[in-house]
């Protein structure tokens, strides 16, 4: 296989890869029936995201959060949750970065880093677009190219596609226990916790903001998930003011984590806590 090939070359040369309104019934003692429908899903046939992630597990769990791979030359990229950046082409040059940001760019469906190289400045754009190995077949989220200067001083730009790796263990149905914005959820919430259910497969959020269904988008990206585009699934229940937590969730990026078997989501100083629901 493709990727097992590349993966050898970088391993050889020495790379480190490191309130009132209707709603859905929230009681945690019954799961949902479409929450059985979509184990039923997954099991039919929606796996491919979960195969994927689960062949590069174990760079996921050093730390690495993106790969980008390509062709004619075979190059190879890592990033790790702390921005350190790693590119080995073979037979040419070996890049190395440390504390690269992504930007996202307003007129541009991409996530952008630069950083600089031993002959200059290192430009890695992930475009949010689906992307075929051309030797392998196997489709990837994300066409990626890396333009730099090389040890002669030309420049060279690999293109090739790449992919988040994201903890699959996100992809659950998840209800809030605690939110350090708000010290009593309990009165806050009085017709039940907010919920969140994340799916990869479609990428797509639906949850409950503690009045009312809601539904949206998400973009896995290793440490982090954006959460975009959320509205209300009913419009006869559409409150005349968004919930904070509706507010708090749309169009941001959120750090997650596990901590003893909980979701915790972290935004800034503000981290909700998510307990799986049952």
């Amino acid at each position: 296989m493709k990727i097992n090939r590349l993966i050898s070359i970088t391993i050889g040369l020495g790379t480190v890869l490191l309130s009132g309104c209707p709603r859905e019934n929230t009681d945690e003692s019954s799961e949902n029936k479409a929450d059985q429908e979509i184990k039923q899903q997954d099991v039919a046939g929606n796996e491919d995201w979960r195969e994927q992630q689960r062949q590069f597990d174990d760079h996921r769990k050093k730390g690495t959060n993106f790969l980008a791979m390509g062709n004619e030359p075979a190059w190879f990229m890592s990033n790790n949750v702390d921005g350190n950046f790693q590119m080995v082409s073979k037979g040419q040059d070996t890049l190395k970065s440390k504390g690269a940001e992504g930007m996202r760019p307003q007129d541009l469906n991409a996530i952008v880093y630069r950083f600089s190289g031993d002959k200059g400045g290192v430009s890695v754009t992930a475009y949010n677009d689906s992307c075929q190995d051309p030797m392998s077949g196997e489709m990837y989220p994300y066409k990626v190219t890396a333009t730099y200067r090389n040890q002669n001083g030309e420049v060279i730009s690999n293109m090739g596609c790449g992919l988040f790796l994201t903890d699959p263990a996100l992809h659950d149905n998840w209800v809030m226990r605690s939110w350090n914005a708000i010290k009593d959820p309990g009165n806050v919430y009085v017709d039940g916790s907010p919920r969140l259910k994340f799916r990869f497969d479609d990428n797509t959020l639906t949850g409950y903001d503690g009045e009312c269904e809601i539904k949206g988008k998400i973009e896995p990206m290793g440490d982090r998930i954006r959460i975009f585009n959320l509205d209300y699934k009913d419009a006869s229940c559409k409150p005349e003011k968004r919930s904070e937590f509706f507010d708090h969730l749309n169009m941001q990026e959120h750090v997650f984590r596990f901590a003893e078997g909980q979701l915790v989501l972290g935004r800034g100083m503000d981290e909700m806590v998510f307990a799986r629901a049952r």
